[in-house]
C-alpha cells in the first residue's frame, strides 16, 4: 500500500488542504500548532480502509475512523463569548497504490447531518482489500502491509488510557493479530511484557529455543539501544529485564526515554535490523581497512618489497568476493505490485529546494580541503620511511579516522535507513 496523495475538508484545524507526498519518505515540518499530527491522524483514517470489513472477529474493535474531536470547530462572537460550531461535512480522501492497482481514490467522511463515519466513495478500495482477504483465506500466498500509528501522543497516553481488556484466544495463533489495535498510538508497555512472557513459555516447549520472532526484537534492541548486551524476561520478577553495559536492570528501573526507545524498538522491530546490517558492514569496512594494510605489510617484509607479487596476493580476496556475489548471494524477491521508481530523476531533484541545495555545495567546497590518501604514502616514502612499512600508514590514517566524528556515523546510519 502507498499513497500518494491526501486531502482533507472540515478535519481537525485544516478548512481544506491536499498534500502530496513522496513514494518512498516524508517528511513534515512546521511549528507547534501547524497541524503536522493532523496529518498523521488523516492518514490513520485513511489506512483504517483496511479494516472497515475485517478477516477477523478479533479486530472489531481496532477500526480506526474520523472521531468527534476530529470535526473542525468554526469559532463566533456571540454577545460577550466565544462560541464554536462544528463544520460538516468532514473528508479524508486519499489516492495510491493497494496491492497491485495503482492511482486508486478512496473517501471516508462524516456527511452534514451524519454522525458515523460512511465508505460509500470508497467502494472501488474496499472492493480490492476484500478480493486479497478472500484471496488469502482460501489458501494463495499475500503479502498485505504493515499497519501501524505512532502519534505525538505516544509518551503520555500510557499514563492516563487504560489497557482493553485481554482476550484469550483458545486457538492457535492468528495471522491477523498483526493488525490487532494498530492505529492506536499508545506505546503499551504492559502487552509488550504478556509478550515476552508468552515467548519465554514457548521457548519451553522449544527445548529452551526462543522462537524467531524474539530473536528479531532481541537483535533490533541490541543494536538500537546504547551499550545494551543481553535482553531476557524474569518469570520470578514478571518483567523484560535489560543489561546495560553488563548492569542488569528490570524494565521499571528504566529511564523513560529507555522504556520508549525499547517498546517502539520491538513494535518495529524487522526495519530495525536494516541498521544493524548496515552497523555490520560499516564494521566490516573497518577491520578491512586496518587488515589488508598490515598483511600487505608482512609480505612486503617476506618478498623483499615485490609489489608485484603483493599485488597478486590482493587479487585473490577480490576473486572470491566475486565469486561469492555470484554463487552465494541471491536477490530477494520483489513483490510484483511494487511500482519501480527512479529516485534520482528530474522532479525529485526539483523538489528537494534551495536549502538543500545550499548544503550540497557547502558540502563539495569542504570536500575539496580532503586530499587523496596516495600524497601520505608519498609524503611517507619522501622523508625515509623503509618501503615495506609504507602500507602501515594507512592502518594510522584508518585508526585516526575512526576514532573521530561520531555523528557521521549517525548520519551515515540515518541515509541508511530511509527506502531504497
Amino acid at each position: 500500500m502507498r499513497i500518494d496523495q491526501l486531502s482533507v475538508q472540515n478535519f481537525k484545524k485544516f478548512a481544506t488542504q491536499t498534500f502530496l507526498l513522496h513514494p518512498h519518505f516524508t517528511l513534515l515540518v512546521g511549528e507547534n500548532g501547524s497541524g503536522k499530527t493532523s496529518v498523521l491522524d488523516a492518514l490513520a483514517v485513511s489506512m483504517g480502509v483496511w479494516l472497515v470489513e475485517t478477516p477477523d472477529t478479533s479486530l472489531q474493535n481496532s477500526r480506526r475512523n474520523i472521531l468527534p474531536t476530529e470535526i473542525r470547530l468554526e469559532p463566533s462572537v456571540k454577545g460577550d463569548r466565544i462560541q464554536f460550531q462544528e463544520k460538516l461535512p468532514v473528508l479524508v480522501q486519499a489516492t495510491g497504490q493497494i496491492g497491485d492497482q495503482q492511482d486508486v481514490t478512496w473517501v471516508r467522511q462524516i456527511k452534514a447531518g451524519g454522525k458515523r463515519t460512511t465508505n460509500n466513495d470508497a467502494k472501488a478500495a474496499l472492493d480490492i482489500i476484500g478480493d486479497i482477504y478472500r484471496r488469502d483465506a482460501a489458501g494463495e500466498s499475500i503479502i498485505c502491509p504493515v499497519l501501524a500509528y505512532y502519534g505525538a501522543g505516544r509518551a503520555w497516553l500510557p499514563s492516563n488510557q487504560r489497557l482493553p481488556a485481554e482476550v484469550k484466544s483458545n486457538g492457535p495463533a492468528r495471522r491477523w493479530a498483526a493488525f490487532y489495535d494498530c492505529f492506536n498510538e499508545r506505546i503499551r508497555f504492559d502487552e509488550l511484557r504478556t509478550w515476552f512472557h508468552r515467548e519465554t513459555t514457548a521457548a519451553g516447549n522449544r527445548g529452551g529455543r526462543m522462537r524467531p520472532g524474539f530473536e528479531v526484537v532481541r537483535r533490533a534492541v541490541m543494536g538500537c539501544v546504547p551499550n545494551a548486551d543481553r535482553l531476557w524476561f524474569d518469570p520470578d520478577r514478571e518483567q523484560i529485564v535489560l543489561s546495560i553495559a553488563g548492569h542488569a536492570q528490570p524494565f521499571d528501573n528504566l529511564s523513560a526515554g529507555q522504556r520508549m526507545m525499547l517498546a517502539l524498538v520491538a513494535d518495529i522491530a524487522p526495519p530495525g535490523l536494516r541498521g544493524a546490517a548496515f552497523g555490520l558492514r560499516q564494521s566490516l569496512d573497518t577491520v578491512g581497512a586496518f587488515l589488508g594494510p598490515t598483511i600487505a605489510t608482512l609480505l612486503m617484509m617476506l618478498w623483499a618489497n615485490d609489489f608485484r607479487a603483493v599485488f597478486w596476493a590482493a587479487c585473490l580476496p577480490a576473486g572470491l568476493c566475486v565469486l561469492l556475489l555470484v554463487f552465494g548471494v541471491k536477490e530477494p524477491e520483489r513483490s510484483a505490485s511494487r511500482q519501480a521508481i527512479n529516485p534520482i530523476s528530474r522532479a525529485a531533484l526539483a523538489s528537494l529546494g534551495r536549502s538543500y541545495w545550499w548544503v550540497v555545495g557547502l558540502g563539495a567546497i569542504f570536500t575539496l580541503a580532503r586530499f587523496s590518501e596516495a600524497f601520505l604514502i608519498l609524503r611517507a616514502e619522501q622523508i625515509g620511511i623503509p618501503m615495506a612499512l609504507v602500507p602501515l600508514v594507512m592502518v594510522a590514517m584508518n585508526l585516526y579516522i575512526e576514532e573521530n566524528p561520531p555523528f557521521i556515523t549517525e548520519l551515515t546510519i540515518m541515509q541508511a535507513e530511509l527506502p531504497a
